[in-house]
């Protein structure tokens, strides 16, 4: 075979494998809500408080995950991962203040 046909081949090949650019990372809400959260939605009045607060970090979450995928691999990957430590440190703070507030409830509803 000449290396004409051989280059052809190889060429053709080539053009007509499918590229799919793997995505290194990736974000599920499922992963930062407690469990009787995971599935709450902005949809209504039937929302506890703490119903409401996850439903619309829910809903920003998402906007951001949107956001992130729109970039390109290499810029989406890092969007990706400083959304995972922002939902990280939101869950922190959450916890704190809900602890805070049951620790206050404790002492203070003695009096």
């Amino acid at each position: 075979m000449s290396k004409k046909k051989l280059f052809a081949i190889i060429s053709l090949i080539a053009l007509l494998t499918p590229v799919y650019a793997e995505k290194l990372f990736d974000l599920e809400w499922e992963e930062f809500a407690p469990n009787n959260f995971k599935n709450v939605k902005v949809d209504g009045f039937h929302l506890t408080a703490e119903g409401r607060y996850w439903a619309n970090r829910r809903a920003m979450f998402e906007k951001r995950v949107a956001k992130c995928n729109s970039l390109s691999d290499t810029s989406q990957d890092a969007c990706l991962k400083e959304l995972r430590a922002i939902e990280i440190n939101a869950n922190k703070m959450h916890e704190e203040r809900t602890t805070s507030r049951a620790i206050n409830s404790l002492l203070y509803s003695s009096f």
